[in-house]
């Protein structure tokens, strides 16, 4: 395992910088994650051994402390002022001031600045050209006959930078139109950031991993796999640092140019932060960063929507919907015809899908009937 002496080495030897690319590919750790080369080099960060500029990190100078401090300015101002006292003493024929009247003592305090908190509203801005229009993420996916423009012509996409979470029982189909949402916004040439909460991503062993299942559904679909792993990036649960997860998630989404971030799901994320407050904070600082970067942001947490609330207080929700700019739902459907003791075959694939709000454009008040395939594919069933 790569410790923290191996990649100070490893700076010294590049002139005392490198980028984290350099660092990676150098000593063959993973850029991201636990025991990465961005772990190792913001624990150095924290020691005050290298900092960051622009693009390259690189090491502090380390300064020798003299052993002898240097005297002070001022103390140096109270020394000649007690010289000058003696020496006029002398001429004026005093004799000798003793040295017990003439320790002139002062101690330097900082200077407090105190800045004056400014609280005042913002004026809206009187420039017509400074209005912005809705921009949409294409998905691919049915999610983007969902919303409307105010117009009420379908918006064809979803809301960029808009935060949406996607809620359902388990086994609804959360993450089968999140993943395939994922493929296609990579397989279109756009950055795709996918958080792997409920899977792993890869096994080392034979097991059928995440990765496998996203493979054959690229197939599926008839998109370029190739295309898709230039632009896929995955972080996996097991190489996640809870201690520096925040300020590592920022660092992904501004080096890597992600467009799109997933996480399947928040409940998943809940069990790994684990307090529920920390949990909420942690959310925030993800949103708020999508935001910044201008990143569409795609949740799913395992609800039932009949059960859920959302006007219920944030305490009182695992998933505080306030966070979110808009909420989609999606929910098992069954068919049954009175008289008939069986089911109808194939009904059980059935899903319903809606919106149940959104802060960014209108939206369809209806739900949409879909169909889960068997090999995993979403089909939309015409009204």
């Amino acid at each position: 395992m790569v410790n923290e002496d191996e990649v100070v080495n490893f700076l010294i030897e590049r002139n005392g910088e490198a980028t984290l690319d350099e660092v990676s590919s150098a000593l063959k750790i993973p850029k991201y994650g636990l025991n990465s080369a961005y772990a190792l080099l913001y624990s150095l960060k924290s020691k005050n051994i290298v900092e960051r500029r622009g693009d390259k990190w690189v090491i502090i100078g380390q300064k020798q402390i003299p052993t002898v401090s240097s005297p002070k300015p001022v103390e140096e101002a109270l020394k000649a002022i007690a010289k000058t006292f003696k020496e006029a003493s002398l001429i004026r024929g005093q004799g000798e001031v003793p040295s017990a009247s003439l320790d002139l003592q002062g101690e330097v305090k900082p200077e407090e600045h105190l800045a004056t908190a400014e609280c005042r509203p913002i004026k809206p801005d009187e420039s017509y050209e400074m209005l912005k229009n809705i921009r949409i993420l294409e998905s691919g996916t049915v999610l983007d006959m969902l919303f409307l423009r105010p117009s009420g012509e379908a918006l064809g996409g979803i809301p960029s930078s808009g935060q949406f979470i996607i809620i359902g029982p388990l086994g609804a189909g959360k993450s089968l139109i999140v993943s395939e949402a994922a493929l296609r916004v990579a397989g279109s040439g756009l950055r795709v950031l996918y958080f792997s909460l409920d899977d792993f991503w890869r096994f080392e062993s034979q097991r059928f991993d995440l990765q496998s299942r996203m493979f054959l559904k690229a197939k599926v679909h008839g998109l370029n796999w190739e295309k898709i792993i230039e632009n896929l990036r995955v972080l996996d649960q097991r190489f996640i640092s809870d201690e520096s997860f925040e300020e590592n998630y920022k660092q992904i989404i501004a080096d890597e140019k992600i467009s799109l971030a997933i996480f399947d799901s928040l409940n998943g994320l809940q069990s790994y932060i684990g307090e529920t407050k920390r949990f909420h904070e942690t959310l925030r600082g993800i949103i708020q960063t999508n935001k910044t970067y201008g990143v569409t942001g795609l949740f799913t947490a395992h609800l039932n929507p009949s059960h859920y609330d959302p006007h219920v207080a944030p305490e009182e929700n695992n998933f505080p919907a306030h966070l979110m700019d808009g909420m989609i739902a999606i929910a098992n459907m069954r068919i049954s015809i009175p008289g008939l003791k069986t089911g109808i075959k194939g009904s059980s694939r059935l899903r319903a899908i809606w919106i149940l709000n959104c802060q960014l454009c209108g939206f369809e008040e209806n739900g949409v009937l879909i169909s889960i395939k068997h090999d995993g594919a979403i089909q939309l069933i015409e009204p």
